[in-house]
Protein backbone atom coordinates (compact mmCIF):
# COMPACT_ATOMS: atom_id res chain seq x y z
CA UNK A 1 0.00 0.00 0.00
CA UNK A 2 3.04 2.24 -0.13
CA UNK A 3 2.16 3.90 3.19
CA UNK A 4 5.50 3.62 4.92
CA UNK A 5 9.11 4.68 4.67
CA UNK A 6 11.28 1.98 3.09
CA UNK A 7 14.48 1.07 4.92
CA UNK A 8 16.15 -0.41 1.85
CA UNK A 9 17.90 2.79 0.81
CA UNK A 10 19.34 3.24 4.29
CA UNK A 11 20.60 -0.33 4.38
CA UNK A 12 22.30 0.10 1.03
CA UNK A 13 24.02 3.26 2.25
CA UNK A 14 25.35 1.42 5.26
CA UNK A 15 26.55 -1.50 3.18
CA UNK A 16 28.62 0.87 1.14
CA UNK A 17 31.21 2.06 3.73
CA UNK A 18 0.45 -5.53 20.99
CA UNK A 19 -4.07 -7.34 24.31
CA UNK A 20 -7.64 -7.75 25.01
CA UNK A 21 -9.59 -4.55 25.48
CA UNK A 22 -12.48 -3.64 27.79
CA UNK A 23 -16.00 -3.26 26.55
CA UNK A 24 -16.69 -0.27 24.36
CA UNK A 25 -19.92 1.37 23.34
CA UNK A 26 -20.95 1.41 19.69
CA UNK A 27 -19.59 4.90 19.05
CA UNK A 28 -16.14 3.92 20.32
CA UNK A 29 -16.13 0.72 18.28
CA UNK A 30 -16.86 2.62 15.06
CA UNK A 31 -14.18 5.26 15.73
CA UNK A 32 -10.80 5.07 14.06
CA UNK A 33 -9.17 6.28 17.27
CA UNK A 34 -7.27 3.51 19.02
CA UNK A 35 -4.57 0.93 18.41
CA UNK A 36 -4.93 -1.48 15.49
CA UNK A 37 -2.93 -4.63 14.78
CA UNK A 38 -2.13 -5.45 11.16
CA UNK A 39 -3.33 -8.68 9.60
CA UNK A 40 -1.29 -11.08 7.49
CA UNK A 41 -2.04 -9.24 4.25
CA UNK A 42 -0.54 -5.95 5.40
CA UNK A 43 2.37 -7.70 7.10
CA UNK A 44 3.18 -9.56 3.87
CA UNK A 45 3.10 -6.35 1.89
CA UNK A 46 5.42 -4.53 4.26
CA UNK A 47 7.75 -7.53 4.34
CA UNK A 48 8.03 -7.40 0.56
CA UNK A 49 8.50 -3.63 0.53
CA UNK A 50 11.17 -3.65 3.21
CA UNK A 51 12.71 -6.91 2.00
CA UNK A 52 12.67 -8.16 5.61
CA UNK A 53 10.04 -10.22 7.49
CA UNK A 54 7.74 -7.83 9.38
CA UNK A 55 5.56 -8.71 12.37
CA UNK A 56 3.91 -7.13 15.43
CA UNK A 57 2.74 -4.27 13.24
CA UNK A 58 0.46 -1.74 14.91
CA UNK A 59 -0.98 1.61 13.95
CA UNK A 60 -2.28 3.99 16.60
CA UNK A 61 -4.62 6.89 15.80
CA UNK A 62 -5.06 9.47 18.55
CA UNK A 63 -7.84 11.99 19.15
CA UNK A 64 -5.52 14.90 18.26
CA UNK A 65 -4.90 13.56 14.73
CA UNK A 66 -1.54 12.01 15.42
CA UNK A 67 -0.57 8.50 14.38
CA UNK A 68 2.16 6.03 15.25
CA UNK A 69 3.31 3.14 13.06
CA UNK A 70 5.28 0.46 14.88
CA UNK A 71 6.75 -2.68 13.32
CA UNK A 72 9.29 -5.36 14.23
CA UNK A 73 11.42 -6.62 11.38
CA UNK A 74 13.71 -9.62 11.34
CA UNK A 75 16.86 -7.88 10.17
CA UNK A 76 19.13 -10.89 10.56
CA UNK A 77 19.76 -11.15 6.82
CA UNK A 78 20.89 -7.53 6.77
CA UNK A 79 22.99 -7.14 9.91
CA UNK A 80 24.40 -9.34 12.69
CA UNK A 81 27.03 -8.70 15.33
CA UNK A 82 29.73 -11.31 15.86
CA UNK A 83 32.71 -11.46 18.19
CA UNK A 84 35.05 -9.47 16.00
CA UNK A 85 33.08 -8.08 13.08
CA UNK A 86 29.64 -6.93 12.04
CA UNK A 87 28.17 -8.48 8.93
CA UNK A 88 26.13 -5.86 7.10
CA UNK A 89 24.43 -6.76 3.85
CA UNK A 90 26.93 -9.54 3.30
CA UNK A 91 29.99 -7.43 4.06
CA UNK A 92 32.15 -7.91 7.16
CA UNK A 93 33.09 -4.60 8.76
CA UNK A 94 34.92 -3.83 12.01
CA UNK A 95 33.24 -2.40 15.09
CA UNK A 96 34.15 -0.96 18.46
CA UNK A 97 32.17 -1.21 21.70
CA UNK A 98 32.76 0.54 25.00
CA UNK A 99 29.83 -0.88 26.96
CA UNK A 100 27.47 1.90 25.93
CA UNK A 101 28.14 2.73 22.30
CA UNK A 102 28.57 0.32 19.40
CA UNK A 103 30.30 1.95 16.45
CA UNK A 104 30.37 0.25 13.06
CA UNK A 105 33.12 1.04 10.58
CA UNK A 106 34.08 4.02 12.71
CA UNK A 107 31.04 5.95 11.51
CA UNK A 108 27.67 4.51 12.46
CA UNK A 109 26.83 4.71 16.17
CA UNK A 110 24.32 2.65 18.15
CA UNK A 111 23.61 3.82 21.71
CA UNK A 112 22.79 1.05 24.19
CA UNK A 113 19.37 1.31 25.87
CA UNK A 114 19.59 0.91 29.64
CA UNK A 115 22.68 0.40 31.74
CA UNK A 116 26.10 -0.02 30.24
CA UNK A 117 27.38 -3.58 29.88
CA UNK A 118 30.97 -4.09 28.87
CA UNK A 119 30.65 -7.86 29.20
CA UNK A 120 28.30 -8.30 26.23
CA UNK A 121 27.54 -6.34 23.10
CA UNK A 122 24.12 -7.98 22.76
CA UNK A 123 21.05 -5.95 23.68
CA UNK A 124 18.89 -3.06 22.47
CA UNK A 125 20.22 0.09 20.90
CA UNK A 126 18.90 3.37 19.56
CA UNK A 127 20.46 4.58 16.36
CA UNK A 128 19.94 8.22 15.48
CA UNK A 129 22.50 7.77 12.71
CA UNK A 130 20.37 5.08 11.06
CA UNK A 131 17.23 7.22 11.49
CA UNK A 132 19.08 10.11 9.87
CA UNK A 133 20.04 7.94 6.91
CA UNK A 134 16.33 7.21 6.55
CA UNK A 135 15.65 10.94 6.47
CA UNK A 136 13.88 11.00 9.84
CA UNK A 137 14.17 13.65 12.53
CA UNK A 138 13.63 12.77 16.20
CA UNK A 139 10.02 13.98 15.89
CA UNK A 140 9.36 11.80 12.85
CA UNK A 141 10.48 8.39 14.04
CA UNK A 142 13.20 6.17 15.38
CA UNK A 143 15.00 2.88 14.82
CA UNK A 144 15.69 0.48 17.70
CA UNK A 145 18.00 -2.46 17.02
CA UNK A 146 17.93 -5.57 19.19
CA UNK A 147 21.13 -7.47 18.59
CA UNK A 148 19.93 -10.74 20.14
CA UNK A 149 22.76 -13.06 19.18
CA UNK A 150 25.43 -13.57 16.57
CA UNK A 151 22.79 -14.67 14.06
CA UNK A 152 19.67 -12.78 15.17
CA UNK A 153 18.81 -9.09 14.88
CA UNK A 154 15.40 -7.43 15.20
CA UNK A 155 14.78 -3.86 14.07
CA UNK A 156 11.83 -2.07 15.66
CA UNK A 157 10.84 0.70 13.27
CA UNK A 158 8.75 3.52 14.74
CA UNK A 159 7.25 6.19 12.48
CA UNK A 160 5.37 9.23 13.77
CA UNK A 161 2.92 11.18 11.65
CA UNK A 162 -0.42 12.94 11.41
CA UNK A 163 -3.69 11.95 9.77
CA UNK A 164 -7.00 13.31 8.51
CA UNK A 165 -9.99 10.96 8.64
CA UNK A 166 -13.21 11.93 6.82
CA UNK A 167 -15.78 9.74 8.55
CA UNK A 168 -18.56 10.77 6.17
CA UNK A 169 -16.57 9.96 3.03
CA UNK A 170 -14.72 7.07 4.63
CA UNK A 171 -11.30 8.30 3.55
CA UNK A 172 -7.95 8.58 5.30
CA UNK A 173 -4.97 10.74 4.42
CA UNK A 174 -1.70 10.67 6.36
CA UNK A 175 1.61 12.47 6.39
CA UNK A 176 3.24 9.10 5.65
CA UNK A 177 1.58 8.87 2.23
CA UNK A 178 3.67 9.48 -0.83
CA UNK A 179 3.19 12.85 -2.48
CA UNK A 180 0.26 12.73 -4.88
CA UNK A 181 -1.33 9.64 -3.33
CA UNK A 182 -5.10 9.60 -3.29
CA UNK A 183 -6.83 9.19 0.09
CA UNK A 184 -7.19 5.62 1.29
CA UNK A 185 -10.71 4.21 1.55
CA UNK A 186 -11.54 3.06 5.07
CA UNK A 187 -14.24 0.73 6.37
CA UNK A 188 -14.77 0.11 10.09
CA UNK A 189 -16.91 -2.83 11.14
CA UNK A 190 -16.79 -3.14 14.91
CA UNK A 191 -13.21 -4.06 15.73
CA UNK A 192 -12.14 -4.62 12.12
CA UNK A 193 -10.58 -1.88 10.03
CA UNK A 194 -10.09 -2.33 6.29
CA UNK A 195 -7.99 0.07 4.22
CA UNK A 196 -8.10 0.05 0.43
CA UNK A 197 -5.67 2.19 -1.53
CA UNK A 198 -6.09 3.68 -5.00
CA UNK A 199 -4.63 0.52 -6.57
CA UNK A 200 -7.30 -1.62 -4.92
CA UNK A 201 -4.85 -3.23 -2.50
CA UNK A 202 -6.37 -3.98 0.91
CA UNK A 203 -4.96 -4.13 4.39
CA UNK A 204 -6.95 -5.44 7.36
CA UNK A 205 -6.44 -4.46 10.99
CA UNK A 206 -7.97 -5.58 14.30
CA UNK A 207 -8.57 -3.22 17.19
CA UNK A 208 -6.49 -4.14 20.21
CA UNK A 209 -7.03 -1.05 22.34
Amino acid sequence: MKKSISVLAAAMLLSCTFVSCGSKDDDEKESIIGVWSAGEDFAKELSEEWEAPAENITIEFTSDNKMLLNADMDFSEMVTVGEDTVVWNGNSVPFTYDGSVLTIAGKIEFERIGEADESSVYGKYNSSDFAEYMGLTDDEGSAVFNFKSADSTVLTFIRNGTYEYDEKEGTLSTSLDDEGDEPTKVEIDGDTLTMTDSDGEKGTFTRVK
